[in-house]
């Protein structure tokens, strides 16, 4: 994988990632920025579906599974704390963690251990 670093970041200076075949999210991303706290996810936990629905209605997924799976991991995190890494680009987007990072967000974690991945490192 290359070498990698782990760090402690302020939560709210990570960006979300859109994949390139994730045009919804991309344009969500262009109306409303790339915060945690904009990112469907977080406004799930926040109690607003709407976004969340959109969004997996788009990509032809269950939404309700896909929530169902956030409850699971929201309860998990409360629980246990994070444990599986949270990965990162130098400039603050998030490869791979975003769920568990909006959960962070909201159980108000203000700072989280990253690893820090080469910027070619595949979402």
């Amino acid at each position: 994988m290359g070498k990698t670093k782990t760090i402690e970041v302020r939560l709210k200076s990570l960006k979300t990632t859109a994949t390139p075949d994730d045009s919804w999210f991309e344009n969500h991303q262009k109306v409303f920025g790339t915060g945690l706290d904009v990112h469907p996810n977080y406004k799930y936990l926040e109690g607003d579906d709407s976004y969340i629905k959109m969004w997996f209605t788009y990509m032809g997924v269950d939404w309700k599974k896909q929530t169902d799976k956030l409850d699971e991991l929201l309860k998990d995190i409360k629980k246990n704390g994070i444990n599986d890494q949270i990965r990162i680009y130098r400039d603050g987007r998030i490869n791979t963690g975003h769920k568990r990072a909006c959960i962070a967000l909201f159980l108000g974690y203000e700072f989280i251990r990253v690893e820090v991945v080469p910027d070619d490192f595949k979402l």
